[in-house]
Parts: structure tokens; C-alpha cells; sequence
């Protein structure tokens, strides 16, 4: 049980923390409005050195502003001369190679893991694969499944849709087709590779291509021009919910589960950011999949997986779709992974009666 206390603690912490620093900050404020009447804010020796050191900090924070812009400027000038790939902001001559002089596979997964997690959350799926004699990759998203949060500050959504497409370029150097399982932030990655790339099977878990009714108003609150920068910087680090009904952070019903999952229970609200843009980069109308299987659990409420149903229904894209009556977000770690499993199975082993 103390494991399942950690997370709530320290959401705790973070509530103090954005409480505690805005009031610290209002209060000396406040007590310099209040000082402003008083006779030493008009004496010359008090305020010259304040000023001084005021002067001193926005001058070496120009300097560092301009330099910052001059050089992104040299090093943009430089790059110019090279082919960019714009959708994934990186160039040709840098993109990564791989070479094999072996014959290829007939067959690989790429899996594409979520937001906050890891190739963990498919543990249970890749011992399948593994029994099934499937060879797969399961690559680590940048910023994720590592010691410190401090990369999701910096990383964006085109370094994530990098991430996907070169994993997918190094499996296909080995395999002659290449298939998909995309979940959550993985799924809208999986997409995004779909548009690009040629995909045997494309099975999107818990897709995250539309956020939850619960997460509407935050997601319109960080797609505000002014209001989000102002938001990011106010609240650098956004604690994930508990959602209803549920024991910790994950949005899971098998509590055993929960206990184990791998995960940042926060995150800096930029990433957040960055998830709602990736969602703006893929159209799953334009992908190249021979076939697009959605897995979902009945009780999610991470993602509006109805809404792309609805959504596919009515653009007429084929597609067929698994409902589990007794999970939620995560299908391969709650109470029906066993057939969230065999769902996939049988679709990668072409054992789906089409």
C-alpha cells in the first residue's frame, strides 16, 4: 500500500508548490507598493544600487537574448544549404543510416508506446509476440522512460514524429513489411508514420487523436494564442489527475496494474502542448495501412476514442473496431489485456477471416 500513497503525496507537493510560489511573489510585491510611500525609497544611495543591479540583469539578459538569436540565425544560415524534411524537422544528409547485407525479414511490428509511459506498458503484449515468434521493436520516445523529466521540457511534437518514422526506416531495413501498434500518443504517432510510410497492419490502442471531454477545457486553455505561453510560464509542471474511480495516476481499472506501471506522474505543461500539436499533424484519412484496426476499453477517460469512430464512420474510412467491456486507457495492462492481445495477434498473423 505505501507504493499506492506515493503518488497521491507527491500531487500533494506539487499543489503546495503552485500555491506557495505566486503567493511569495504577490506578497513582495505587495510589500513593495507598500514601501513606495516610505522616505528611503527616495533616497538616492538606496535606490541607485537597486537600480544598478536592475540594470545590470536586463542588460546581461539582452546580451544573452541576442546572442541566442544571433546564433540560432548562423546555425539556420548554415543549415539552409542542406534538404530539409520539414514534417519531422531534420534534413536528409542527417538522417540516420542502417544497412544489412542479410536477407530481410518477411515481416516486423514497430510499437509505438504513449504519453508519460515507456515501452513497459507493452511487457505484457511483446512476451506474445515473443511466444509467437514475431520480431518487433519497441524504441523509447524522446523525453520518456527516463531518469529525469528535464528533456520534456525542450522536446516537441516533430521530435516524437522523428522518433516514430526513423524507427520505423531502421525496422525496415530488416523486414520486407512493417506493421504498426500505436497507443495513446503512440497511436497518433502511428498515424503519422501511415501517411509517410507504406504499413502492413496499422492497430492504434486507446488512439489519442481527440482528448477526453473531461480534458477539454485545458486543452483549450493551451491552443490560446498568448494564454498558453502565459499559462506554461506560470505553471511549468502539471500534475496528471486521478481520474474516477480509479487508484493512482494511471487510468486503469485493475488496481494490481495500476501498482506497476511505469510512468511520470507529472509533467511540464509545454509537453502537454506538444501532444494537442501532434494531434494537429495527422489526418488518419491520408494513411497507406492495408488495414486500420481501433482497440479500446468502454471505461477510458484519457481519450474520446467514440469521436474518431465517429469521425472514420463518416469520412468512410475502413476500419474495424474492439471495445473492452471491463478496461479502460490501457488495454494491454488492464483486466482484458488477454484479449487485447489476441485482438492484435490475430491481426498481425493475418488470422482476422479477411
Amino acid at each position: 500500500m505505501e507504493s499506492k500513497g506515493r503518488p497521491r503525496r507527491s500531487f500533494g507537493v506539487l499543489v503546495r508548490w503552485a500555491i506557495a510560489i505566486p503567493t511569495s511573489v504577490m506578497l513582495l510585491i505587495a510589500l513593495y507598493i507598500v514601501a513606495m510611500d516610505t522616505s528611503w525609497m527616495h533616497d538616492p544611495d538606496v535606490i541607485r544600487p537597486i537600480l544598478l543591479i536592475c540594470l545590470f540583469f536586463a542588460t546581461a539578459l539582452l546580451i544573452r537574448t541576442v546572442i541566442r538569436w544571433r546564433g540560432t540565425r548562423l546555425v539556420g544560415g548554415y543549415l539552409s544549404r542542406f534538404d530539409p524534411i520539414d514534417d519531422i524537422a531534420t534534413y536528409e544528409a542527417s538522417y540516420p543510416r542502417i544497412f544489412t547485407p542479410r536477407g530481410r525479414l518477411p515481416h516486423a511490428v514497430l510499437l509505438l508506446h504513449g504519453y508519460t509511459h515507456s515501452p513497459q506498458e507493452f511487457d505484457h503484449l511483446l512476451a506474445a509476440l515473443r511466444r509467437e515468434g514475431i520480431p518487433y521493436f519497441a524504441p523509447q520516445i524522446s523525453g520518456f522512460g527516463l531518469s529525469s523529466i528535464d528533456l520534456l521540457y525542450s522536446t516537441s511534437a516533430r521530435d516524437w514524429a522523428r522518433d516514430a518514422l526513423t524507427a520505423y526506416d531502421q525496422i525496415a531495413m530488416f523486414a520486407e513489411q512493417v506493421s504498426i501498434v500505436g497507443h495513446s500518443m503512440g497511436a497518433i504517432l502511428a498515424t503519422f508514420v501511415a501517411e509517410h510510410r507504406k504499413v502492413r497492419h496499422l492497430v492504434l490502442s486507446g488512439p489519442g487523436l481527440y482528448v477526453h471531454p473531461n480534458d477539454t477545457g485545458i486543452a483549450a486553455l493551451l491552443g490560446t494564442p498568448v494564454v498558453s505561453a502565459i499559462v506554461q510560464w506560470f505553471i511549468p509542471l502539471l500534475p496528471k489527475p486521478i481520474r474516477r474511480g480509479r487508484v493512482s495516476f494511471s487510468d486503469v481499472k485493475d488496481a494490481r496494474a495500476a501498482d506497476a506501471t511505469f510512468q511520470y506522474i507529472a509533467v511540464p505543461i509545454r509537453s502537454t502542448y506538444e501532444v494537442l500539436r501532434a494531434q494537429t499533424m495527422v489526418d488518419i484519412r491520408r494513411i497507406t495501412a492495408d488495414d486500420l484496426t481501433v482497440v479500446w476499453g468502454r471505461d477510458d477517460q484519457t481519450v474520446d476514442v467514440p469521436r474518431l469512430l465517429t469521425f472514420l464512420d463518416a469520412n468512410q474510412v475502413k476500419h474495424s473496431s474492439h471495445c473492452l467491456e471491463n478496461s479502460a486507457h490501457a488495454t494491454f495492462e488492464d483486466f482484458d489485456k488477454d484479449r487485447a492481445i489476441g485482438i492484435v495477434l490475430n491481426v498481425l498473423m493475418d488470422r482476422t477471416g479477411k
